[in-house]
Formats: C-alpha cells, structure tokens, sequence
C-alpha cells in the first residue's frame, strides 16, 4: 500500500520534465528541413514510398534511400518513423518536429522515472532537478530542432526505458520487466549504433545502486550480450550486401580533422583535446555550430601546449573520479557515463566520418547532469526525505536560486538555438561567424546565399547575394583547396553573374584535381553551348556520356551541339536516344523532329510529334511543325487541325493564315477558306 500511494504521489511529478520539454521545444513546430534531413527525408525514395517503403528501411542501410548511398550506418526505427510520417503528412516538417518534441518530452518523464528508481532514498527534488537539467541543456537543440537527430532522441529514449525496466525487474523479479528492458535495448540499438553503450551503463548502474548477485547479474546481461550479438551480424550483413560499398569519402580529413594528424600519437593527442573540448560545451554551451569539419579543430602534435593541457585535465577528471568513489560514488558513476558514452565518437582508437558534434553529446550529457544535479543537492541542509519537495525549495533558498538561474539561462540559450534551426539559411547565417576555419560551414553559407539569389527578383539584391556567396566560397577552398564542390558551386556563381569564362576555369580546375567529376562536364557543356562554342560543348557531353548514359539533359544537349555543328547523323543519334530515355522531352523532341525534316523524312516528324503532343497540347512549335510536315506529306486534311491550333495562338501570323487557307482549298473546304480569306484581308489590310 505504502508503495502504491509513493507511485500516485510521483506520478504528477513525472509530468513536470514532460511540459517543461514542450515549453522548450515549442518553437521548433513552424522549422522547415535542415541538413542531412534532405538525405533521409526529402530525397529519399524509401520514405516517399510510405508503408511500402518499410521492407526495403529493414533491409537496407541508413542513406540508401537516398541515391544508394552507402554510409556503413544501419538506423532502421528512425527511418521507419519518417516514412510512417510521410504515409499520414506527406513532406510537411510541422508533424515531424512534433514528434520530435513528443519524443524529447516523454524522454523527459521517462528519465525521471529512471532517476527516481536510482535514487530512491533521496527526496524526489533530486532526480527532478537532474532530469530538468538534462532537459535544459543548450546542446540538446542540436539533435532535438533537427529532423535526422531523431535517431539520437530514439536511441537514449530506448536505453532510459531498458535501464528502468532492468531496475524494475531486479526490485520485482517479474521477468516481463527483464524482457521489457532487453526490448528496449534492441530497439535502441536500432535507432543508433551508440546505444551499444548501454551495453556496459546498464550493469554498470546496477552495481552502484542495487548491488544484485552474480545470478542477477548473469540474468541481466547474457540476454543483451546475446541481442547485441544478432543485431551486429544482422548490421553486418546488410552494410556488404549493399550493391554499392560503403562510400571511402565518409573516413577523410576532410570530414574527420583528427585525420589530418602526422602521426598516431597527434591522433591521439588530438582525440584527448575533443574529450576536453566537449566538458567545456557542457560547461559554456555557447556558442553551438553545425558544423567542425576540417579545419574548425586543427590536429594538433603530442608535445604542443593544447595536447599537455587536455591530458593534465582528463587525468584530473579521472582522479577525481577514483577519489570519489568512498565519498560519494555518484560523482564517480556519473563520470563513468560521461566516457562510456562519449567512446563512440571519441576519435581517439576508432575514427568516425566527423571531428566533433555537439549533437553527440545528447546521451553523454545524462552523466553531466547527474554529476551537476548531486554537487547542487549539496547546498540542500535542511533535508528531511519525507518533505515534499517544493517545501525543499522553498527551504533551501541559496539552491533554489541557483537551479532556478541554471535553468532560466539553459532555457533562454536552448529557445534562441531552436530559432537558428528555422531552415538551413538561418541556420548557417548563425553559425558562420563562429566557424570561422569550418571550409564546410563557409561552403554551406555560400551555396545557401547562391540558391537564395535564384529565388528574388530584384537584381540588385540578386548581385549582392551572389557576390557574398563568392566570397564565402572563395573561404572554403582557402581553407581546404581540393574542395571540390565549392569550386563547382563557385563556377555557378560566376554563371549567374554571367562571367562565363571564370565559371568555367573553375570547372576546369576540378577537373584538373579529378577527372571523374561528373558535374563539371555537364556544366562545361553547358556554359560552351551558351558561348556558342559547340565544339568545346560536344567534347564535355561526350565526356559525360561514357559516365551517365541515359543523362537525358546532357543527350539533348549534346544532339543541340552537333545540330548547330552540321553533324546532323550524329544529333539525331543523340537526341533519339534521349527521347527513349525520356519519352516526354518536349524540347529534345522538337529538336529531333526538325532534324527529321531536315533529312528529308517528315512521316518520321509526324509520328514522333503525335506521341508528345498530349505531354505539350499547346505548345506551338509542335503544332506548327506537325502541320508542316502533313502539309510536306500531301496531307492536307491532317494539317488543318494543328493549323487552326496556331492561328488561335498567334492570329497576327500571316503565313499561318496562308496555310490554312491553302490547305482547306485543297482538302475541298471552299466555304472556311473563303472566310479566312476574309479575315485574312481585314486583319493584314491587304489581299490573299
């Protein structure tokens, strides 16, 4: 009974963590599409395909959906949430950052229910401080205001609720509990990889707070060694049985700084300054970027002040963590979590396709707000377990205040970080002037400003942005000169502000770097078409075609190039092959029809016309040519129509009337000609 009435007391506390997440999150409903959610959203053909894409989110590996990308990751839930969303909302971001705020609320709840089982001879303020200042916490934005950090939210939520579970079951023994927990694991590990992590958190959590047997502990862990087991192999086998491998660009220095080092111990010494880097963003979350790619945190040697500084810190962190151990083991196991948890992405022994993220930190903030959560609850001297906890705070004014001011400063930097994820130009607006060494961050500004120039009409608006986009390009590749998708999108930015010889010594400098790169050639040819150089313009598409076969834009203009050329065999090659690629090309098939005509075959013109039309019904150069080429054939009836079409399109056209007239004289429709003749007389003032 005592029991029961502790549950119904501390069930409307639960929900405290749950509204204070959606007050915070709040903001993020009206947020568009950022980042990587392009790939596993947008542009991904498994989520377009709703329930049906369920099967092949099972057996694929994360991006795949997103032109078979193979990235070595395997997130099947998150995925199958967003395909889910798109079966009941289609592509609206609202219902998705919703869920994501739903998520990150019952996180809450869920954590101070956890909490509350760890801490179950404390009052009850202790584990609700703990669980509002994980919730608090700025660095959390950067997983819960973007869509794709829905496999961190998952992933955590999954862990907390097997660690409660497992909790559960050894105070109960109800095995339902210990199937539950191991449920929950595998559903994390599901989610995302570093819910591996668990693996060790879990029993680790279990010996500082329950002490269970041997027989316990055996109970526990071999049913989550035996689930991490198959879910490995099962991630194995669908990573290699992808057609593509998984891509090499993901493990570079340029994703990866730590890369960049000369020698294993700078790796080392390195990865040590990431650990250091990252306690101080959960002691100043300020200022947070998207973006620490090559070279935002250069490699740094072994002997350098940075590298002796960062091992003189995490060796005082450690100690303090063995000191810990008799005097309070909470600050112990709360340390413990924050480096089991962070191993993952520590890029210290295994190196992973990024320098550092503060989204990483969204599982190992849990140790950092326990450890804060405890050292604060020292302030607390008037402490009676049975007290309610608002008599706590409102006994214990010197903690009060403090919570309250962490809390109130978390909030106002957490909501303002929301507003900078509104879409990718506010959010790289935000972050440029803090990643001032990112070339990725600049990249990203410029190639934003670049799309956003496309998008207004005011030409001097249009010049500014682009100007701006240049420069921000031109800083990416000082700082990482084999960029080479910021040369391609700077040779697109001298393209729109119409300096075409500049934009194509860009695509020629890639192409002097990598010879494989696919968009330079389309973009050559196009730019020397455009320059009417269609010599230069063949030899690029021809080059694009031996890589992209069935390119249709870069068959139409290829076909374009050797019309203007004479090379008239070879056009119509081109262009047929593209019309079978694309059966609705309206302007590869105009093309293709006129070079019929010139090659003295109008029946040809005709058929090929016919099958487009319904895809074009108004389009008069089809219309007009199609009337001509009946009108070539002799058939006068079948031209009349179509010639009816395009006086009623252009009705000031005289030799439109003329043929009309001529062929509804011949076709014996004396009467109709008779009034064009009319008509034609009153419009032009002049006779037939």
């Amino acid at each position: 009974m005592k029991k029961q009435a502790l549950k119904k007391k501390e069930l409307p506390v639960a929900w405290i963590p749950f509204v204070f997440a959606v007050i915070l999150c709040m903001n993020t409903l009206p947020n568009k599409y950022c980042l990587d959610d392009y790939c596993v959203i947008i542009n991904n053909d498994y989520v377009h395909a709703g329930l049906q894409g369920i099967p092949k989110i099972l057996t694929t590996n994360y991006f795949n959906g997103f032109a078979r990308f193979n990235d070595g990751l395997y997130r099947p839930i998150p995925m199958i949430t967003f395909a889910l969303e798109y079966a009941i909302s289609g592509l609206d971001a609202g219902p998705r950052h919703f869920t994501n705020l739903l998520i990150y609320a019952l996180t809450g709840m869920f954590l101070f229910l956890l909490l509350r089982k760890l801490f179950r001879n404390t009052s009850v303020l202790l584990p609700l401080s703990i669980a509002l200042l994980y919730l608090a916490h700025p660095v959390h934005t950067e997983a819960v205001a973007n869509i794709k950090g829905r496999d961190e939210l998952l992933a955590f939520l999954f862990s907390i609720l097997a660690a409660w579970q497992i909790i559960h079951y050894l105070d109960d023994e109800k095995i339902w509990r210990l199937t539950a927990g191991v449920g929950f694991f595998l559903l994390g590990l599901l989610s995302k990889e570093n819910a591996i992590t668990f693996l060790v958190i879990i029993p680790l959590t279990l010996f500082f707070f329950r002490k269970p047997s041997r027989k316990q502990y055996i109970l526990v862990i071999l049913p989550m060694l035996m689930v991490a087991a198959v879910w490995l192999l099962w991630r194995q086998h669908v990573i290699h049985s992808m057609s593509a491998a998984v891509d090499k660009g993901i493990f570079t220095a340029f994703n990866n700084s730590v890369l960049s080092a000369d020698s294993p111990l700078s790796r080392i010494a390195t990865g040590l300054y990431l650990q250091v880097f990252y306690i101080w963003k959960l002691l100043i979350p300020y200022p947070l970027i998207h973006d620490y790619s090559f070279n935002q945190i250069p490699a740094a040697p072994l002997a350098s002040v940075r590298s002796v500084v960062s091992i003189v810190i995490l060796a005082a962190v450690c100690a303090t963590a063995v000191f810990m151990y008799r005097r309070n083991k909470v600050v112990t196991y709360a340390i413990l979590v924050f480096f089991i948890t962070i191993a993952p992405v520590a890029n210290i022994i295994v190196y992973i396709g990024a320098t550092f993220a503060e989204r990483f930190l969204y599982t190992p903030s849990f140790g950092f707000s326990v450890l804060t959560g405890v050292l604060l609850f020292g302030l607390i001297k008037k402490n009676n377990p049975g007290d309610p906890w608002t008599r706590l705070l409102a006994k214990n004014s010197a903690y009060t205040l403090i919570l309250i001011g962490i809390l109130v400063v978390y909030s106002v930097l957490f909501i303002q970080r929301n507003n900078d994820w509104k879409e990718n130009l506010t959010l790289y607006t935000a972050d440029v002037g803090h990643a001032a060494q990112s070339a990725r961050a600049h990249y990203n500004y410029g190639s934003e400003l670049q799309v956003a120039a496309g998008q207004v009409s005011q030409r001097e608006t249009q010049q500014e942005l682009l100007n701006t986009a240049k420069s921000e390009l031109k800083t990416a590749l000082s700082i990482y000169p084999p960029y080479l998708d910021a040369y391609n999108n700077l040779g697109t930015v001298y393209e729109q502000l119409n300096n075409l010889d500049s934009s194509n010594w860009c695509y020629h400098k890639i192409l002097s770097i990598d010879s494989t790169y696919q968009k330079s050639y389309f973009n050559l040819g196009l730019n020397y078409f455009k320059m009417a150089k269609y010599g230069e313009s063949v030899v690029a598409l021809e080059k694009l075609v031996k890589y992209q076969p069935d390119n249709d834009k870069a068959l139409y203009l290829l076909g374009n190039g050797l019309g203007n050329l004479g090379r008239l065999d070879e056009a119509i090659h081109y262009l047929e092959h593209c019309m079978a690629v694309n059966d609705h090309y309206v302007d590869a098939a105009i093309l293709l029809g006129k070079a019929y005509g010139l090659k003295g075959d109008p029946s040809k013109t005709v058929k090929l016309y016919l099958k487009v039309l319904p895809y074009a019904p108004d389009n008069f150069e089809i219309l007009y040519n199609l009337a001509f080429s009946y009108l070539l054939l002799k058939q006068y009836e079948s031209s009349i129509p179509y010639l009816r079409k395009c006086i009623q399109i252009k009705p000031d056209d005289p030799a439109i009337c003329k043929k009309l007239i001529f062929c509804l004289e011949k076709s014996g429709k004396s009467q109709e000609a008779a009034t064009y003749r009319q008509k034609f007389a009153d419009t032009f003032h002049a006779p037939f």
